[in-house]
């Protein structure tokens, strides 16, 4: 075997190890089919900056030719640091992403080796997922949901499989055996079956788009035939938008719920524009600030007749770009846009302009119909919003930013010599070394946490406690750990330190419970006033719940407030219930028992 050929080899396994942290999922540490796909990625980051180190070893100076799009991605990730708060893996994985993205541009030769490693994730991934809608669940992941493949949800489970289906079309026709081929269109059906199956209309929509927009641009010479006359010109015009809008109304038919819960959460976010319309709220606080805006929106009683039965517990904005400008603010907004738009335009340049050889010209168009599903997908989702599936949106960014330097006259082109290049790589090098402890020690200590919780699920809150404090020095600054201890010593009536703990969580984390097991504390504590308006605004965040609602009438029927304890068991009796459950018709039907009982009182 030459050198070269070693080198393939070895950049083919280190791309396998980066692209296979989507296939890692992990059942004995707390939320391990999110984290153990974070450190993973951590890890694999090493290994891409060591392969960085190796190839600059055998070169005396690098030359950097740098297009606009590298310019602004610089820019772009530089804002998005620089708005992170405290987020030490979030900054480590932002720095890896820079990294990454000028990796592929320094080894030469990788693009299809990249492809080929996507499409075998993507086929492992839709196997596990195919299993899983047929009984077969290996993972324990699939509690909820058919088919979610080694994530949580259908929609994380498609964002990781449908852009691969551009790669594989790109693949088959750089192929020249039949057999290859044959394999090749196996796989392809299989990841689109997988994607069908799922049920999420976003990625039925992309994959449409995607596949569309791949075979469109491959075959120009008919279109420009097809093309040639004024009015079939128009006529192509109106029936694409036609059937635009009519795929869009049949996918909002389809759960016209989850589409209405969408429009909600977008209404929302833009009350959050709004209040910080320049530099947004910073990377990764939207899951803090957004429930806070939505219990102001449905003190609005209007508010409240209209959307409140869409109303849920929200983390993102179901909407990249809405979310990053939520984020990051018109800044950053505008930087991501700038980077979309100078992509597109220099490849689709470039792809209608004849010059590219065969494999380049595939390997951009497979590369841009990717960046189009992605984009479908972030449009009605959060497929940037995770650091493990973000790394397939810089690749194919990457890949093509690298072709069209092969083709385009340099913006900038300067050489940097090995020494300064060596150091930089060094100092990163170093820091991410100094971070692998503490990075060990967190995913350790969340298989403690895991464990507290069982604790506590299982009613045995003295020794969910006891393990929550083993571990309190690690997670003392994540809110979600704190809301957990905090709502425990509640649960025990150690009230003071549970509200302590309680009040602190909400700094970086939120979610209705806190309130309610703030009501709780503070009721516990006689301090009625307090647990009212805790309860209060677990009901304005989550209008469609019964237990807030609950919690008042039994309380103001504790403190004789008869009034408003009728009222709150009259709004429990006429609300509907969204989720059926015994607990929900258990409260339904005490409340109607209360109800009656005072208002036989009032006679």
């Amino acid at each position: 075997m030459n050198k070269k050929r070693i080198f393939l080899f070895i950049s083919f396994l280190i791309f396998l190890a980066v692209f296979y942290v989507n296939l890692i999922f992990s059942n004995t540490i707390y939320n391990g089919a999110y984290f153990i796909k974070n450190y993973f990625l951590f890890y694999a980051s090493l290994v891409v900056i060591i392969l960085d180190l190796f190839i600059l070893l055998k070169a005396d100076k690098i030359k950097y030719k740098f297009i606009i799009n590298d310019i602004i991605f610089i820019f772009l990730f530089t804002c998005l640091i620089l708005t992170v708060n405290l987020n030490y893996l979030l900054i480590f994985l932002l720095l890896n992403f820079l990294v990454f993205y000028f990796s592929l541009d320094l080894i030469k030769n990788n693009s299809k080796i990249i492809f080929f490693t996507i499409l075998i994730v993507a086929f492992i991934e839709s196997l596990i997922g195919l299993l899983q809608n047929y009984g077969f669940d290996f993972t324990d992941l699939a509690y909820f949901y058919k088919i979610v493949g080694t994530y949580t949800t259908p929609t994380l489970f498609v964002a990781c499989i449908t852009h691969a289906l551009p790669v594989g079309l790109v693949l088959y026709y750089l192929n020249k055996n039949e057999n290859t081929k044959n394999i090749i269109l196996f796989l392809i059906g299989l990841i689109l079956l997988a994607v069908l199956l799922s049920g999420i209309r976003a990625a039925w929509l992309a994959a449409f788009v995607g596949i569309g927009f791949f075979f469109l641009l491959k075959d120009l010479n008919l279109i420009k035939i097809w093309l040639s006359k004024r009015y079939i010109k128009i006529f192509t015009l109106i029936a694409g938008l036609v059937l635009t809008v009519f795929l869009i109304v049949t996918l909002y038919q389809i759960r016209p719920a989850s589409a209405n819960a969408r429009l909600l959460i977008w209404r929302i976010s833009l009350n959050m524009i709004k209040d910080h319309p320049i530099i947004g709220i910073g990377l990764g606080n939207f899951a803090v600030k957004y429930m806070n805006y939505q219990a102001e929106f449905f003190k609005n009683p209007a508010n409240m007749d209209k959307w409140a039965n869409v109303a849920g517990n929200v983390n993102h904005a179901h909407n990249e770009f809405l979310q990053i400008f939520v984020e990051t603010g018109i800044l950053g907004f505008l930087l991501f846009l700038a980077l979309l738009f100078f992509i597109y335009r220099d490849s689709l340049t470039l792809i209608i302009s004849n010059k590219l050889n065969k494999e380049d010209y595939l390997l951009l168009l497979g590369s841009i119909s990717s960046i189009s599903i992605i984009l479908v997908l972030s449009f009605f989702g959060f497929f940037l919003y995770f650091p493990y599936l973000t790394i397939f949106f810089i690749t194919y960014l990457a890949i093509s930013a690298g072709i069209i330097k092969k083709y385009r006259k340099a913006l900038i082109e300067f050489h940097i010599p090995k020494p300064v290049h060596l150091t930089f790589l060094l100092i990163l090098s170093a820091l991410f070394l100094y971070t692998t402890p503490k990075m060990y020690r967190e995913f350790k200590a969340r298989k403690v946490w895991q464990e507290a919780l069982m604790f506590a699920l299982y009613k045995q809150p003295q020794l969910a406690i006891k393990k929550y404090n083993q571990i309190y020095d690690t997670f003392k600054d994540n809110g979600e750990f704190l809301f957990m201890l905090g709502a425990t010593y509640v649960s025990i009536d150690s009230c003071q330190k549970g509200i302590k703990l309680l009040e602190q969580s909400k700094l970086n984390y939120n979610n209705p419970k806190i309130y309610i097991a703030l009501g709780t504390g503070y009721q516990k504590l006689g301090k009625f006033r307090l647990a009212i308006k805790n309860y209060r605004i677990a009901g304005y965040m989550m209008p469609q719940q019964l237990y807030p609602h609950y919690l008042l009438a039994k309380l103001y029927h504790k403190i004789r407030d008869k009034e408003r304890a009728k009222s709150e068991a009259k709004i429990i009796i006429n609300k509907p219930i969204k989720i059926d459950s015994p607990a929900a018709r258990q409260i339904k039907a005490e409340m109607q028992i209360l109800f009656l009982k005072l208002q036989n009182k009032d006679r």
